[in-house]
């Protein structure tokens, strides 16, 4: 789950090169413009993400620091 730690306005989400090729599908599920809701459980989310790893350890590295390789992006003027 694509998700938030505060809100805003949606614009996009960046993908760091380091996690693109172990992207399977993505989908968001709100528009540029529109709220991001800060995240209480899974109605507060930006999109879906499968991803798909080489080995457990990539896995565990990845996940663990999430935020460091997805990150939600908002517009400055709101």
């Amino acid at each position: 789950v694509i998700h938030s730690s505060t809100g805003g306005i949606f614009d996009d989400v960046w993908f760091s090169s380091n996690i693109k090729d172990n992207i399977i599908y993505h989908k968001f599920t709100l528009n540029p413009g529109e709220v991001v809701e800060t995240f209480q459980g899974s109605n507060n989310r930006v999109g879906l993400c499968l991803l798909k790893f080489e080995s457990r350890k990539e896995m565990t590295e990845k996940i663990s620091n999430f935020n460091k390789y997805v990150k939600i992006t908002f517009k400055e003027n709101v």
